[in-house]
């Protein structure tokens, strides 16, 4: 993307890994691949990425990984500090 928008700054709108709700093959979608993930993706755009998202959505179907994007994790934290500037959430 950077390569075909030379001289204009490229933010990914819309990234994430799910931290439950199965596995896609060699996908898997548990707590530590979300946060192997999370940081791979935070530190590959130099931190120019909007994560989805903040919490679980509890509304989604129950089945499969959809509801657990949320990052809300202590081990992302220092990524959420990033992004709002403060020093603690809790």
């Amino acid at each position: 993307m950077t390569n075909a928008c030379v001289g204009k700054t490229v933010i990914v709108s819309e990234a994430g890994w799910p931290s439950d709700g199965g596995c896609n093959g060699n996908a898997v979608a548990s707590y530590q691949d979300q946060e192997v993930a999370i940081t791979a993706i935070y530190e590959a755009t130099n931190g120019q990425v909007t994560f989805f998202s903040f919490g679980d959505d509890a509304w989604k179907n129950p089945d499969g990984p959809e509801r657990h994007f949320g990052i809300l994790l202590p081990s992302l934290w220092l990524y959420i500090k990033t992004w709002v500037g403060c020093a603690r959430l809790f």
